[in-house]
């Protein structure tokens, strides 16, 4: 029994998930995504032999809430900005 290992994810996978979670769900964070991308990468090389489920899921998390952000924002220039912009 004492030669079994214990499989848990790293700290910088959960934090990746975490910061993917909250960046995903509250939009105008788009530095937290950046922060959820950039720990999941850390996570992803420095896993060895821990499991990079956790890390994945945080870089997919953030890679998602960065692609929503930039469409949200997008959008809401066009219509900030009005007709001017388009003239």
């Amino acid at each position: 029994m004492s030669d079994m290992k214990e499989n848990k994810a790293s700290g910088v996978a959960v934090a990746s998930l975490v910061c993917g979670i909250a960046g995903f769900f509250c939009n105008p964070l788009s530095l937290v995504c950046l922060a959820a991308i950039v720990l999941g990468i850390v996570g992803l090389a420095t896993a060895g032999n821990r499991p990079k489920g956790t890390a994945v899921a945080g870089l997919c998390l953030g890679i998602a809430g960065a692609i929503c952000q930039f469409i949200a924002d997008l959008i809401l220039s066009v219509f900030t900005l009005g007709i001017s912009f388009i003239v």
